[in-house]
């Protein structure tokens, strides 16, 4: 049920395909700036769920996503926007902007980074855009999560389109996707 504040038992996805993200979520970007989801949707968005915070494999899929914007056909802010998301709630902009400087340095071709988001907000709005997705993650104790490795890709109109799973993404099926 939407908007229903719960807890998950097993990390997972749920494909939601051809279902609409919950656009009406709110979330400060790197800058502390408050952004809606639905402001981000003119061409499709590439979400990939992590949290900062995570030792294992968050760090490579924020890398692997560096990796195939140096690779993929489509060009990255031109032809698609990309958002990492903090479905950790106790995660500020501070983190966000020190993740996303870390990981830009990856990129070696031309992409304007305002086009890169790293977002972090409340329970309930990650709970809502991550219950939407279809993505369920489960919090052991404060920043300790169990969590898929996946990217969800939408359309211009925030319909899910495809998920990535990873690590190992790979160019081609972002490009197709």
């Amino acid at each position: 049920v939407r908007g229903l504040v719960h807890e998950h038992h097993v990390a997972r996805i749920d494909e939601q395909l051809g279902k609409k993200a919950a656009l009406d979520t709110r979330f400060r970007d790197e800058n502390g700036r408050e952004v809606t989801l639905a402001s981000l949707f003119d061409k499709p968005v590439v979400i990939l769920p992590i949290f900062f915070n995570c030792t294992a494999v968050c760090d490579m899929l924020q890398a692997d996503l560096a990796q195939l914007l140096n690779q993929v056909d489509p060009v990255p802010g031109q032809d698609f926007t990309v958002v990492t998301l903090s479905f950790s709630d106790d995660e500020d902009p501070e983190l966000a902007k020190t993740a996303k400087h870390n990981y830009s340095h990856i990129i070696k071709r031309d992409f304007p980074l305002e086009n890169w988001l790293y977002l972090t907000g409340d329970r309930e709005n990650i709970l809502a855009l991550t219950d939407s997705l279809g993505y369920y993650f489960v919090k052991r104790k404060p920043h300790v999560y169990v969590h898929p490795a996946a990217m969800v890709v939408l359309s211009p109109e925030g319909i899910i389109t495809r998920y990535l799973y990873g690590p190992g993404f790979l160019p081609f099926d972002l490009g197709m996707a």
